[in-house]
């Protein structure tokens, strides 16, 4: 006998048709149900952010809360508002996830364990295949003659249930607004308070918003699946802004599940986040740029000492290829658990082409032989960690200032401005946040231009100290990836280091300047990267020959400096730069003296010559 169509007490049932999406034998499927959403339940579905706040999520989660509540405002609230012109947004695309606020997972990556049935409705006139899982969720699909009828699906959702939305979540909030469907008490209303009106809740009060809800009905407690919900869900984000408007290069990096280099660099900023607290020798979040749309290349953050691009470009200095790949990361050595069959075998094997089980070894493998060592390499800039112990100083200063001045909204908003993300960054038109600002940052900059932060902050710069200590020094060491990298660290934070650093480079900041920055600024040219790698071999050389630093683990006496590669090159972008402001007259006598003080940095005696 088929049991009834029993009845659990649901927040949210919804009704429309229902698809599945499977391009591949073997590959996880993806269901979806096409509905529609109105001014009474709208509020069901959530941006990220409003779950969460920063601090409470692992870093490979926080894009999520990115939103340009600019773009929302300035944007697509006047398109909705305009009189007169046709409007229709496109579906929004929602997921069905289960959060756990107070758990190490902030964000369920199974559903709770499938129980599937066979139901009939009260009226037993008609019969449903009903997926359960657990009180989490259900779906519903007609069943006649033995045959699915996905025109009429039933989705219930139960009260630990969330739709998060993963594509068009700019839309979403600019409906809420005008719906008045923001939490009651939220920052959001704040932002939003100009556009929160009656009459604009009536004039929106019947619209039905197209959505997509989608769940993956395989990754389930118990289920033995390679890959977990938000794995699935970020490359979804992925792969649906791809094809629809272009995605930064920044949000592929932290959302992409296709490339490995991608992986590794959320891997390490996710180390960031983990440890700093508790390891005074790492980089914290705060310092890593990771969430803007314009200017990707350049830091642009006033705590950035680093941005998830140039770091995913300095692990392709160490991992350049697929070759590379198997050979830096010494992957012959799980070489038989990466064998799994003719279209996935250890010979294919490449940064982009991999399988979920593949995937799994060798994310296990790096975390455990390479992880550790490229945070610490890459909190290893000179002067970084000084740089990074301002940033924590202003961040505590600024804590204890507001616990100080409960009722200070600027104080907040500075707070937010520094510390909580991209959506905060438009409090900064405001003149009052704006004067604030500059006197909370007022020693950080000082500190910068002091210590000529502005070329450590360069992608220039750091492709080359990566490429500099990975792909030259390492080679020559005797230690194990992760062994060296922390002994280099080590070496580098060395209060000898810093003094001497500071007199070999800062002190010359000037005239290396000159020789590097040319007509504009210090872009990105293999050229210069050459000439700042034979700097990095006769400065760490000559520190090396005066406090002998690295002894333990590599020998730096062995180093070939050309120091006629960085002479030559020197003259060069300085002679090009001074041709545009200078007379001709000047410049030969210009071009002898500054020769003679890059000779003076780099020790060249004319005797010698």
């Amino acid at each position: 006998m088929i049991p009834k169509y029993t009845e659990f007490k649901w927040k949210l049932e919804k009704i429309g048709r229902s698809g599945v999406f499977k391009t591949e034998k073997n590959s996880i499927s993806i269901e979806y149900l096409q509905t529609t959403f109105n001014i009474n339940d709208i509020h069901h579905i959530e941006p990220v952010r409003r779950k969460f706040n920063k601090e409470e999520l692992d870093f490979e989660l926080m894009l999520q809360r990115d939103l340009d509540d600019d773009r929302i405002k300035e944007e697509l609230i006047p398109y909705l508002l305009r009189d007169g012109t046709l409007k229709f947004f496109p579906p929004i695309l929602a997921v069905i996830l289960k959060i756990n606020p107070q758990g190490p997972e902030k964000i369920e990556k199974f559903y709770p364990v499938l129980k599937e049935h066979i139901v009939e409705d009260e009226l037993k006139q008609a019969i449903f295949l009903e997926k359960k899982y657990g009180d989490l969720f259900s779906v519903r699909i007609l069943k006649q003659n033995e045959t699915l009828n996905r025109w009429y699906t039933e989705l219930h959702l139960g009260n630990d249930a969330s739709l998060l939305a993963i594509d068009g979540q700019h839309r979403l909030v600019a409906l809420q607004v005008l719906m008045d469907r923001l939490p009651t008490n939220s920052v959001e209303r704040q932002i939003y308070k100009d556009y929160i009106k009656d009459e604009y809740k009536q004039k929106f009060e019947n619209i039905e918003v197209p959505v997509t809800i989608i769940y993956v009905p395989e990754i389930y407690e118990g289920n033995d699946v390679p890959i977990n919900l938000l794995e699935i869900f970020r490359q979804i984000f992925v792969d649906v802004n791809k094809n629809a408007r272009k995605v930064s290069k920044m949000r592929n990096i932290l959302l992409n599940e296709a490339d490995l280099l991608s992986i590794f660099t959320r891997k390490i900023c996710s180390y960031f986040k983990k440890n700093s607290e508790n390891d005074n020798n790492l980089l914290s979040i705060d310092v890593v740029e990771w969430e803007k749309i314009k200017l990707e290349d350049q830091i642009t953050s006033d705590l950035a000492i680093t941005n998830i691009i140039f770091i995913e470009d300095c692990l392709r200095e160490f991992i350049p290829d697929d070759v590379g790949l198997k050979s830096n990361l010494n992957l012959y050595n799980i070489k038989d658990k990466l064998d799994e069959n003719s279209d996935y075998n250890y010979e294919k094997l490449g940064l982009d082409h991999f399988s979920f089980n593949q995937k799994k070894e060798i994310l296990d493998y790096f975390e455990e032989h390479f992880l550790k060592g490229f945070a610490y390499i890459f909190s290893s800039f000179p002067l970084a960690i000084e740089w990074n112990n301002k940033v924590k100083e202003l961040k505590n200063s600024l804590k204890k200032s507001i616990e100080k001045n409960p009722q200070d909204d600027t104080l907040r908003n500075v707070y937010k401005v520094l510390f909580e993300g991209e959506e905060y960054q438009s409090l900064k038109k405001n003149k009052e946040i704006q004067n604030n600002l500059k006197g909370w940052l007022e020693n950080l900059e000082e500190f910068s231009k002091d210590n000529f932060l502005n070329i450590i902050r360069t992608k220039m710069f750091q492709l080359a100290y990566i490429r500099f200590v990975l792909v030259i020094l390492y080679p020559k060491s005797n230690k194990d990836f992760e062994e060296f990298c922390i002994l280099f660290n080590k070496a580098v934070q060395d209060s000898n280091f810093i003094n001497l650093w500071k007199e070999y480079f800062v002190n010359y900041k000037d005239l290396i300047e000159k020789g590097l920055k040319g007509k504009k600024t210090y872009s990105v040219a293999n050229k210069k990267i050459e000439v700042l790698i034979e700097i990095f071999k006769f400065l760490f050389k000559e520190i090396n020959q005066e406090k002998n630093l690295f002894k333990d683990f590599i020998d730096l006496s062995t180093l070939d400096v050309d120091k006629d590669k960085i002479l030559n090159h020197f003259i060069n972008e300085y002679e090009e730069k001074i041709k545009e402001v200078i007379d001709n007259d000047q410049i030969d006598k210009m071009v002898k003296d500054y020769k003679q003080k890059v000779k003076e940095f780099l020790k060249i005696d004319d005797t010698c010559e």
